[in-house]
């Protein structure tokens, strides 16, 4: 099942090697982790304001939902294209709106 990085921690997977996720990874996990270092991704609430790249690219949202959003806080058109088009001009207006 997949999860996502909650808080930046240490992690093995089918390897005995030790990984380092960072907050917003995305990581298929065997085991039941920590659940204050992970969780779900199916159980993510969708957030196109704050959600990483990784966890737009592996959650099913609706395009609608994503240009009604960004749309209501940076005031900017998405074009509709790929959904990974979308989620590169979802990050790209994120970052002009700091900027």
């Amino acid at each position: 099942m997949k999860h996502a990085c909650i808080r930046k921690c240490q992690y093995r997977n089918n390897t005995n090697k030790v990984r380092l996720a960072s907050v917003g990874d995305v990581v298929e996990l065997d085991k039941k982790p920590f659940e204050s270092n992970w969780t779900a991704l199916d159980a993510l609430e969708i957030d196109f304001l704050v959600m990483s790249e990784a966890e737009l690219t592996e959650v099913s949202w609706k395009f609608s939902d994503a240009f009604t959003a960004v749309k209501d806080e940076y005031d900017v058109e998405l074009k509709k294209t790929t959904k990974d088009d979308i989620i590169k001009q979802i990050l790209d207006a994120r970052f002009r709106q700091v900027i």
